[in-house]
């Protein structure tokens, strides 16, 4: 492996670490912030579920 490339290697992994570590429960707050409380309390559309879910719901 030539230099630019182990560079570029170290800096994919140092933002790796990042994003799983600051940058991720950071965008999570902020969509958490923007979704209306209800949303929480109340059941959602199970469109909305089968969305954000990974495993689908039927509904």
């Amino acid at each position: 492996m030539n230099l630019p490339s182990v560079i570029l290697a170290i800096l994919i992994i140092v933002f790796a670490c990042w994003l799983v570590t600051s940058g991720l429960p950071q965008i999570a707050e902020i969509a958490a912030a923007n979704v209306p409380a209800v949303a929480w309390t109340e059941t959602p559309h199970p469109g909305w579920i089968a969305t954000t879910t990974p495993t689908r719901v039927s509904i």
